[in-house]
């Protein structure tokens, strides 16, 4: 009895440290609307970002840099993934130096070229 006490005691002093930790910090949720804005104006220097081959108005993207709607077909695409590279510096790729709602939006709009 007094070992299945000492159990509860232990559960009870957990859950009470559990209660009192802040929680985790959620990722921003991405706008792929947001996300759709900021890449006509600075991914499309480079990349095709919309659904369609070109936009009308849209400058021809460069043949180095993958379309947007290529880059988010692929299987390979994750969020995780896209934020990582979003994340890290690449020699090819100019950093706007997006905040994190930012890059949160850019991927919610990669995402949504998916479907």
């Amino acid at each position: 009895m007094a070992r299945q006490q000492g159990h509860w005691l232990r559960v009870l002093g957990i859950s009470g440290l559990l209660a009192m930790a802040p929680p985790a910090a959620a990722q921003p949720v991405g706008d792929p609307v947001a996300g759709g804005r900021i890449a006509a104006t600075w991914c499309s220097n480079c990349h095709l970002v919309g659904l369609a081959e070109r936009h009308a108005g849209q400058p021809a993207a460069q043949d180095a840099a993958p379309p947007f709607a290529t880059l988010a077909r692929r299987g390979s695409t994750t969020r995780a993934g896209l934020r990582a590279f979003l994340q890290a510096p690449h020699r090819q790729m100019p950093d706007y130096n997006l905040t994190e709602q930012q890059r949160e939006d850019v991927i919610a709009y990669l995402m949504a070229l998916r479907r």
